[in-house]
């Protein structure tokens, strides 16, 4: 018991996905332009890469941590 669509039905449906696809893509566009303005805004000097500093414990601080002491 299938339901069969007729053929003008059939393009209408395929004419709205086209229509769809396109709006997508113009979508699409706008907001890889807006976000390539954001990144073009920002300074290079505010961009860093976080660096983690390990500290340095000496052998009794290292004992008083491993037994909680600390």
């Amino acid at each position: 018991m299938s339901q069969k669509k007729s053929m003008p039905e059939i393009q209408k449906l395929i004419n709205v996905l086209r229509e769809d696809i396109e709006e997508n893509k113009t979508s699409l566009e706008k907001d890889k332009k807006k976000f390539s303005d954001e990144l073009i805004k920002f300074k290079k000097e505010n961009i860093k890469n976080t660096i983690h500093k390990e500290e340095k414990y000496t052998l009794w601080q290292r004992i008083l941590r491993t037994l909680g002491m600390n």
